[in-house]
């Protein structure tokens, strides 16, 4: 287990869960906020996730925010799970980071917004018009605007920050590599005993890193298990008729101090206020890949099968027998695809279009080019621990994949791909598959400027 990092299970296996642990480091914890239930870690067995065995543990982003990374892995938790640190995430983000962001980079929408009372305010009363030489560029961040509603009450909101602040853009990045699915970042900055948004539920699974501040989250069991990114409470039929939250005790009922790493899987309702002063948290949103998802891609495949081109009759949507009759002729070629499909082939497609959503490397197309000018035989080099790649074979060589985009190489390079990606760190003079001192340097120059390798 990552030293300082303790797991509290919520819950697990349905049971209540306790409050708050009073033995944290940095001061007493507060009590749950429901005075009747215990305090002190959560017995075994009620998710409390064990230690893995020594030197098991994985030294990636996931050990920065859960107690035991491969059964977190292994798990994928359904239910709520908390994890008391006893770090901090100051590093990922901190509040000058706001101000930076908003005054100094001059940031624009959709980037940021402010939100009071559980709704997003009009963006004119925070934006300006700025001019970059001749051109009008609208809708930047007022820095005075966005203070003055920040004192009064209202929530800024840092959006996209897997795209906008360094230290976020590598963390998701790598924890993207490590879960197999795209992340991206939020930040929340909430002045004391306010609240950002009313009830709701997210459609992807999230990490909330509280940064500063303590912060009061109320969660209830899902009322929509499992939605889909185009499932949101309001667009529910049931929202007609039921309100959130629901009816009966919260799940979970705590308070979040700085360090404190909470997993919410997508459906649980949930609400969060400040208790104190301002409070700042990261919430890092989990894209997770599902079955529908899969299906879909799936589905994709079939443009290129000419009986799935074939137009519907005229008239078939006359009567529901019509279109029924549509379905199951459809269903039956889908049956009889299904039983021929090169199901190897399938999946090598949708794995590739799987990591052309993920991120790709950062090439650093100015820095990469000159630090690869400069690679000589003895130059150490290492594979990017953010690179995405992936090597097949076609008819005209190999193809490198890296994200977003494909290299064509020659076939006879696959030896030395092999071995470059095979070792931690290798100098181009390493490579003595077949490639002579032009070649290899032509080869390890070139990876280095894609961003798959970079100079020790």
């Amino acid at each position: 287990m990552p030293a300082g990092v303790r797991a509290t299970g919520l819950g697990a296996g349905g049971s209540k869960p306790g409050a708050r642990d009073a033995d944290r480091p940095g001061g007493s914890a507060p009590t749950g906020r429901h005075p009747g239930r215990a305090s002190g870690p959560a017995p075994a067995g009620r998710g409390v996730q064990p230690a893995d065995p020594a030197g098991s543990q994985p030294a990636g982003p996931l050990a920065r925010l859960v107690a035991c990374p491969q059964e977190f892995l292994r798990s994928w938790p359904a239910q709520p799970l908390l994890w008391h640190t006893g770090q901090t995430f100051a590093d990922l983000l901190d509040p000058g980071a706001a101000d930076v962001l908003i005054e100094e980079r001059s940031l624009r929408l959709p980037a940021f917004r402010v939100i009071r009372d559980g709704s997003t305010l009009p963006s004119t009363s925070y934006t300006q018009t700025a001019r970059m030489g001749q051109a009008p560029v609208a809708d930047l961040a007022h820095p005075g605007r966005v203070g003055e509603l920040v004192a009064a009450g209202a929530t800024l909101v840092l959006q996209g920050l897997h795209r906008t602040w360094e230290p976020l853009v590598r963390f998701c990045r790598a924890l993207a590599g490590e879960l197999g699915h795209p992340v991206q970042a939020n930040a929340y900055l909430t002045p004391r005993q306010s609240q950002g948004f009313e009830f709701h539920y997210d459609t992807h699974d999230v990490f909330i890193l509280q940064v500063t501040g303590r912060k009061a989250w109320v969660v209830h069991e899902p009322v929509f298990p499992l939605p889909l990114q185009d499932q949101p409470w309001p667009a529910r039929p049931e929202s007609a008729t039921q309100s959130l939250p629901p009816a009966g005790e919260p799940y979970l009922d705590v308070v979040l101090e700085p360090g404190d790493c909470l997993w919410l899987p997508r459906g649980w309702v949930h609400a969060a206020r400040t208790e104190g002063d301002l409070s700042l948290h990261v919430t890092l949103g989990v894209l997770t890949r599902t079955r529908h998802w899969l299906l879909r891609e799936i589905v994709d495949q079939l443009a290129e099968e000419e009986d799935f081109r074939v137009s519907l009759p005229p008239g078939f949507a006359r009567t529901s027998s019509g279109v029924a009759d549509m379905v199951r002729e459809v269903a039956g070629l889908l049956s009889a695809w299904a039983a021929e499909a090169d199901v190897d082939a399938m999946a090598t497609t949708v794995r590739h279009r799987h990591l052309e959503q993920m991120p790709a490397p950062l090439r650093r197309p100015v820095g990469s080019a000159l630090s690869a000018a400069g690679i000589v035989d003895g130059t150490w080099l290492r594979v990017r621990s953010d690179a995405v790649h992936d090597i097949r074979r076609d008819d005209s060589g190999l193809v490198l994949h890296l994200g977003d985009r494909e290299l064509r190489l020659p076939g006879w390079l696959q030896p030395a791909l092999s071995s470059i990606l095979d070792r931690e760190r290798l100098r181009p003079a390493d490579l003595d598959e077949g490639l002579d001192a032009h070649d290899r340097l032509v080869l390890t120059r070139r990876l280095c400027r894609e961003g798959l390798l970079e100079v020790e």
